[in-house]
């Protein structure tokens, strides 16, 4: 049997001899426990179509090439490139079949390109902007519209020349890092320049820093970090641009608590053009705020191992318990996550272990007489600032124990499937392993249909463990 997706195969499993039918309806897109429709497809089915016979590659193939024609591009990954008071070069991405992309700046048309970038010049500074990019296949099929909205450096006036700057407002989130231009403004007759940034070493370091325009030399000593104290000299050989030009891209790591803000203050140690000589300039300092983070935990990858019977004799053996995770992140921190387990006869808080790799995990089972039927187990994520979030659910299955067919009851039709899947296999199906062993012995053998029996023919003598 083989997985084919978008018309190429990424999985296959062995499998030999007929397949099985079953005198009940077909359901695609969910499964069918207990009479009921669970583990829903999240997503969209079309087109679904059953065959008499095995496809040919190249069939599949032929198939989606087919189909493929009339999905409406996505146009992914929209962003700016480099950014400049005057100017945006923005780049995005898209996979489909393009005949050609159109471009709008705050919704007025404003290009149309088979490139998957575009420059944007003649921007005022200190403006904000919104783009949006949509894709046209050959066929003619345009996609919805991918929107950026950023806004262009500060500027320096037409007067006012190289001006050595960096942005005002950088943001970072607790332990994280951006990385941000220093730039000279209105650059005119400049070959080269020395600078020196300081900062409060106890709110920001500067872990790194990059060449930017001047490609002829570069050098960064950042032995001063520690201290609130960066240098950086650069310089480009045989041209003396007159344009916004990109000194060097530093990295800031934010070191300190949320909230605390410190200063970036430029100092021009030297700035010359191609002979050497002194060219004026000025600086525009800036600033550096740690966020303090009020969103709640992000909450994601809900999951049950598998679904479970009832535990009739409140010793939870192999197959009657589940295990049940979420990933869970925060910039600030997890304090706590916790899942209401009480309508399965659990705590209604009870807590989930962190496993690693923001993985949080616990054990359960079903506590006897539990109706079978999907239950949504809610999950409480707690960060270290007290928000919580109360948005996502474990799925949990829980079946009659010794409901081997599947059908909400426990009588001797059950028995009679659980005999013939034991002495026959490969040529019955029952509803799941974990519910047919009810010896609780890590197996299932023709011994779970005898215990079986004798429960259903007496219940209050023998006990399905």
């Amino acid at each position: 049997m083989g997985i084919y997706v978008n018309g190429e195969i990424c999985g296959t499993l062995p499998k030999s001899g007929a397949i099985a039918r079953y005198p009940t309806d077909v359901h695609i897109g969910a499964g069918i426990y207990s009479n009921a429709q669970t583990e829903y497809l999240n997503g969209t089915i079309d087109e679904v179509c059953i065959y008499n016979q095995a496809l040919s590659a190249e069939e599949i193939m032929a198939q989606y090439q087919e189909g493929a024609g009339t999905i409406a591009p996505i146009v992914t990954n929209l962003r700016n490139d480099t950014l400049t008071s005057h100017s945006v070069n923005l780049i995005w991405n898209c996979s489909a079949d393009i005949d050609h992309y159109t471009l709008y700046q705050d919704g007025a048309l404003l290009a149309n390109t088979v490139n998957e970038y575009c420059n944007v010049t003649g921007l005022s500074p200190a403006t904000t902007y919104t783009f949006s990019v949509s894709a046209t296949t050959t066929a003619g099929i345009t996609g919805e519209n991918a929107t950026l909205t950023l806004r262009t450096l500060i500027g320096a006036s037409p007067d006012d020349t190289n001006t050595l700057h960096i942005p005002g407002d950088i943001i970072a989130s607790c332990g994280n890092s951006v990385t941000v231009p220093i730039m000279i403004l209105n650059a005119t007759g400049v070959a080269g320049v020395g600078m020196k940034l300081t900062f409060d070493s106890d709110v920001v370091n500067v872990t790194a820093a990059a060449e930017g325009d001047f490609t002829g030399y570069f050098g960064f000593n950042g032995r001063g970090t520690a201290d609130g104290g960066v240098t950086i000299n650069t310089f480009a050989t045989a041209t003396d641009p007159t344009c916004d030009l990109t000194v060097a891209y530093v990295t800031l790591v934010a070191v300190g608590k949320a909230g605390a803000v410190s200063p970036l203050n430029l100092e021009i140690l030297a700035m010359a053009d191609q002979n050497g000589d002194t060219v004026s300039g000025t600086a525009s300092n800036g600033s550096f705020t740690i966020s303090v983070d009020t969103s709640p935990p992000i909450v994601t990858n809900p999951s049950a191992s598998h679904l479970i019977p009832d535990d009739t004799d409140g010793v939870p053996l192999w197959g009657e318990t589940a295990v049940l995770n979420v990933t869970v992140t925060d910039w600030s921190g997890v304090a706590s996550v916790t899942i209401d387990l009480s309508t399965i006869g659990g705590s209604p808080a009870q807590p989930m272990t962190h496993i690693g790799d923001n993985i949080w995990s616990t054990t359960t089972n079903a506590s006897a007489g539990t109706p079978p039927q999907t239950y949504d187990l809610m999950v409480s994520a707690t960060d270290i600032h007290g928000y919580i979030n109360m948005t996502e659910c474990v799925q949990l299955i829980v079946m009659q124990n010794g409901d081997t067919n599947g059908n909400g009851l426990v009588d001797v039709s059950d028995v009679m499937l659980l005999a013939n899947y034991a002495s026959y296999p490969g040529q019955y199906a029952i509803s799941s392993e974990f519910v047919a062993d009810v010896t609780g012995d890590g197996a299932v053998s023709i011994m779970d249909a005898l215990l079986l029996i004798n429960h259903v023919v007496n219940p209050d003598r023998y006990i399905l463990r």
